[in-house]
């Protein structure tokens, strides 16, 4: 066979086996809104995928003003998982505006409750890790497979964390807390945490005075010792309460930033076992 025609027949080859899956590579690139969705969408996918989290570190998700880096990275991608309601507003309208196929979570999951944070109920997640399951397997169908081995495999994980945290926390009797934000309403209600009071009163809107009197009358009148936030949520309202009641602040993070699902939520649990421990001496 003379060279020209070798060189034709390599060239043939590359364009049928190399360009495609050059090009399959650059398509499989996932972007989510928010770090847990991110960290669960990992556990299905695997290495099969790339996926940019869309929120910067330590940035509060429902007052987050995305920049051009974001769009740029929004660009890229080509599913957009967007956990809904109105956590990720700014994410979902990126991804409307730039035309991305885009799986809003909270459009598949039966809850009726407006609450956002459905990713801290562990049981909720497995419903999470189905849906991405079926978005990704018919997408990629040649590997569905391995996109179920993985799903069962989470499933399992879920099972013995929701065990764990069972175990972790029954031996309370004593399970009451306050909470400035409702970020944890799924994962309390899951476990029979009972919450004497949210207190802010709205999405990023400070207490009146008559709220912040009967906090302070609640934690004295029950001896609460603790009183949870978010991380990223610093108001002076805390300190006032603090400064009248003794009551100590304690972070409980709903993001986990560069942290695995699991880990997240064994970090919040033993948290709460802490503030349990202190309540039931």
């Amino acid at each position: 066979m003379n060279k020209p025609k070798i060189k034709l027949i390599l060239t043939l080859l590359l364009i049928i086996f190399i360009i495609p899956s050059t090009s399959l590579s650059q398509e499989r690139n996932i972007a989510v809104s928010i770090p847990p969705i991110g960290s669960i969408t990992k556990y299905i996918v695997g290495d099969l995928w790339k996926i940019s989290v869309l929120l910067p570190s330590n940035t509060n998700p429902h007052l987050f003003e995305p920049t051009p880096q974001i769009m740029k990275e929004l660009e890229k991608a080509k599913i957009v998982v967007i956990n809904g309601k109105d956590v990720d507003l700014w994410a979902k309208k990126l991804a409307d505006s730039a035309q991305k196929d885009t799986l809003v979570l909270s459009d598949y999951l039966k809850i009726k409750e407006e609450n956002p944070h459905f990713w801290l109920d562990p049981i909720l997640a497995k419903d999470i890790a189905n849906i991405i399951y079926k978005k990704v397997s018919s997408i990629d169908p040649s590997n569905k497979n391995y996109y179920l081995k993985n799903l069962n495999k989470f499933n399992k994980q879920i099972d013995e964390l929701n065990k764990y945290i069972i175990k972790e926390l029954s031996i309370f009797k004593n399970k009451e807390i306050i909470a400035y934000h409702p970020s944890f309403y799924y994962f309390f209600k899951r476990y029979n945490i009972k919450v004497l009071s949210y207190i802010e009163e709205g999405e990023g809107k400070e207490p009146s005075l008559k709220k912040i009197s009967e906090i302070i009358r609640l934690i004295k009148s029950k001896n609460i010792k603790y009183i949870i936030k978010e991380p990223f949520i610093n108001t002076p309202t805390l300190g006032t309460i603090q400064k009248e009641t003794k009551v100590k602040i304690v972070d409980m993070d709903p993001i986990g930033y560069n942290k695995d699902y699991f880990e997240l939520i064994k970090e919040n649990v033993k948290i709460l076992k802490e503030i349990f421990y202190e309540q039931n001496r």
